[in-house]
């Protein structure tokens, strides 16, 4: 039996992207191994591989502060019960402001809040030492505090640590005209150094990021991404000659929302020439007035977030699946090493991907490399590649196969579960000849 302990800013659970891909990786190693959660959220986990989780909430350790409670960190088992994770209407809307806005000022608050509260508490330090972890897999991320707790875990664990990255936490390919925005990047840049120097192994989830942490860190870097079952033929999907629907879920800042703009731009032209068709937006992103501007044109709608469950059923009656990245200098940086998970659920359901997204960035590099979707990689590209589509259904049938094809090759479970597994196996026989060596 292997014991791991997962640290997460967020809730494990399935309506996340961290706890949909972290179910996903963690899936189908059953009696093998034992995961444990340190989670710092508000939120409620939801998932059914975790065995115990340990949580710091921001609002105890507020609560803490202005000396309403003395009970920071909180520890309980997958079968809790009765536990309150429901937001207030106050909490929502400072949480819904902070994502929509995003002030640097914000996001030092934070860091200085967990720096000012005591956090290292003995029941954290005895859910690290009763439970015999015998190795940390963690995200690394970009922030001090996770930082700063990974690095005490480890300390008191005295484990080895796992790293994975999928977003560019550290290098300096950005634009951005704001000092503080600097200032922040070279102090946190630090923090996620120190991290990525205590991990004995690292995971990445693009190719383009494999190569460029090679480089930085001497460290030899695997990609793992969310992964699906493609043992079986690609599904056979007809499609007609008129009334084609379009469905996009998930984030849509950091311009990915302009690039919406565009197809949904391009949906309306097409519709006064009788290519009847329809876009459907799902998403939890709050929505600005320029946004709702935007894209609220004939022919599109906009949607609040569903479940994971209800998306499939509705991206499996839609004709054509649309994955966007931000076009802009400032978007096109922020993304460029970053690999979608939800493109591999995209791959599995074998239909027709449209992508809005410049060529360099990691995802739409992949899928052009692959010839896996039907790619406008400028704003005068949109129109002209959505006509043509629309106007060759039989297209629209073979870059589904395509679709399938590449997750096939690329994202299959079999071979990225045999990959974790022969690491676990490696690392468990090293365990077990240091024992020996050390009765």
């Amino acid at each position: 039996m292997m014991r791991i302990l997962v640290i997460s800013s967020t809730p494990w659970s399935s309506e996340n992207s961290f706890g949909n891909t972290f179910n996903n990786i963690f899936s189908g190693f059953g009696d093998e191994i034992e995961v444990y959660n340190i989670f710092c959220s508000n939120e409620a986990p939801d998932n059914s591989i975790v065995k115990e989780y340990f949580q710091i909430a921001p609002k105890n350790l507020l609560n803490k502060l202005f000396g309403k409670s003395t009970q920071v960190g909180v520890r309980f088992s997958n079968q809790f019960v009765e536990r309150e994770f429901v937001k207030t209407a106050n909490e929502k809307k400072v949480f819904n402001f902070a994502r929509k806005h995003r002030f640097q000022v914000m996001f030092w608050a934070r860091d200085l809040l967990w720096k000012i509260v005591r956090w290292k508490s003995e029941s954290l330090v005895d859910f690290i030492v009763e439970n015999k972890i015998d190795l940390i897999f963690t995200p690394i991320y970009y922030s001090s505090y996770m930082n700063d707790l990974l690095q005490f875990v480890a300390k008191i664990a005295k484990v080895p640590v796992w790293g994975y990255i999928s977003d560019d936490c550290y290098t300096l390919k950005l634009l951005n005209f704001s000092p503080l925005f600097w200032i922040d990047r070279f102090w946190k840049r630090h923090k996620v150094r120190k991290s990525i120097d205590i991990c004995e192994k690292l995971y990445v989830i693009s190719e383009i990021q494999k190569q460029e942490y090679e480089t930085i860190f001497h460290k030899e870097c695997k990609i793992l991404t969310k992964a699906k079952d493609f043992s079986q033929e690609a599904p056979i999907w007809t499609c007609g000659s008129g009334n084609f629907s379009f469905v996009f879920a998930g984030n849509i800042g950091d311009d990915r929302w302009k690039s919406l703009a565009l197809i949904a731009d391009a949906i309306a032209k097409l519709n006064k020439e009788n290519l009847l068709c329809e876009m459907h937006i799902y998403t939890s992103t709050p929505l600005t007035r320029a946004m709702r501007h935007s894209l609220m044109l004939p022919g599109t709608t906009l949607h609040g977030a569903v479940t994971y469950q209800e998306l499939q059923g509705i991206q499996c009656n839609a004709d054509i699946q649309i994955h966007v990245e931000g076009l802009s200098l400032k978007a096109r940086l922020l993304v460029h090493q970053s690999f979608s998970t939800k493109l591999v659920d995209l791959f599995a359901l074998g239909k027709c991907i449209f992508v809005v997204g410049p060529r360099d960035v990691a995802s739409v590099s992949h899928l052009l490399n692959n010839d896996a979707a039907v790619v406008a990689t400028t704003a005068n590209e949109v129109y002209q590649k959505l006509k043509w589509l629309l106007g060759h259904p039989n297209q629209i049938v073979e870059y589904g196969r395509k679709a399938y094809e590449c997750g096939k090759k690329y994202h299959n479970f079999a071979s990225m579960h045999a990959m974790l597994k022969t690491d676990f196996e490696r690392f468990m026989d090293r365990a077990k000849q240091r024992a020996n060596c050390n009765p």
